[in-house]
């Protein structure tokens, strides 16, 4: 089974990760077409309720928001993995 550079490995296939390795999680701040964003939601398998929709019309991928010039952006994963940059993980609270 060939291996999708943003999985990890066939037995992660429900991991998307950036180019560095982490995994991409909710609440990670990141910057997306050098503005500064926060992932929403992670989009990873069909028959999640939340993510449904995204999925269906998507595909794999990320919703990012809390940018002021991009507003919120669905990116697809992935192809549009080279625009986004790992910076930190939310504050635990």
């Amino acid at each position: 089974m060939p291996l999708n550079p943003v999985l990890n490995r066939p037995e992660d296939a429900k991991v998307l990760s950036y180019p560095t390795g982490e995994a991409i999680k909710p609440g990670d701040h990141v910057i997306f077409d050098r503005a500064a964003a926060q992932v929403e939601l992670v989009v990873v398998a069909p028959g999640v309720a939340s993510t449904q929709p995204y999925w269906e019309e998507f595909g794999p991928g990320i919703l990012v928001g809390g940018c002021v010039e991009l507003g919120r952006v669905y990116v697809p994963l992935p192809q549009e993995l080279e625009r986004l940059a790992f910076v930190a993980r939310r504050n635990p609270r």
